[in-house]
């Protein structure tokens, strides 16, 4: 689902950069799709990617 909300917002910025001509408004609207994730809690794949490792390092339980 996030990443469905990502493509969403990736979207609204392409065509807020055309209709606009101006890369720098899609630009600045982009990262509202990312205040979406995390207003409706929902984690990016690439994020756990990074988080589970650690979880390995530092030995916690269930993380094998």
């Amino acid at each position: 689902m996030a990443g469905a909300i990502l493509a969403l917002a990736v979207a609204f910025a392409v065509s807020i950069t055309i209709n606009t001509g101006n890369a720098l408004v899609g630009a600045l609207l982009f990262p509202v799709g990312f205040c979406m994730l995390c207003l409706l809690g929902f984690d990016l794949l690439t994020g756990v990617f990074t988080l589970a490792p650690l979880a390995v390092l530092d030995g916690r339980p269930g993380a094998t």
